[in-house]
């Protein structure tokens, strides 16, 4: 099992590839959502990650921060919600009046809760994988300037 590192004020844990050292919160906010190269290590001698390594896994402050990507996707949580309450009374009104019509569209209203529900967790996901990723191409090239700033700064002083 991966080793997650939370650093306050990133709206993300960083997973660590086992046998890796574990990076310094300077490190995680600095990098922040940058997700290496197939092969690249941190040091030599070292295990590249597993292909398809997810370094990046939201936390509780990504939820907060990333509310609004979300926004449309609550309509299918209310729904949910409302059908499997339509669906609780509806078997208990069954229940009372013993009419099985109602025993019965309490089944296909928990039912179509249930989907509901999710439709939700598909949609969150998909959101998810696709926000990381647009961050993942952002945090790459504010790395790629970043390096470029420092090499010319390093030639600056070199020269």
């Amino acid at each position: 099992m991966a080793r997650t590192i939370r650093v306050a004020g990133v709206p993300a844990d960083f997973r660590v590839p086992r046998g890796w050292p574990v990076p310094t919160d300077r490190w995680i906010r600095t990098n922040a959502f940058w997700v290496p190269p197939a092969d690249w290590t941190p040091t030599t001698h070292l295990r590249p990650a597993p292909r398809g390594w997810r370094f990046w896994q939201p936390n509780p402050l990504w939820t907060q921060s990333q509310a609004q990507l979300y926004r449309r996707t609550r309509i299918w949580l209310h729904a949910g919600f409302t059908l499997m309450l339509l669906g609780v009374g509806s078997r208990i009104l069954g229940s009372v009046t013993r009419d099985d019509a109602f025993a019965l569209a309490s089944f296909a209203l928990l039912g179509v809760a249930l989907a509901s529900y999710i439709v939700y967790a598909v949609v969150w996901a998909r959101i998810t994988r696709r926000a990381l990723r647009r961050f993942a191409e952002i945090a790459e090239e504010s790395r790629r300037q970043y390096l470029t700033r420092e090499y010319q700064r390093y030639l600056l002083d070199a020269g």
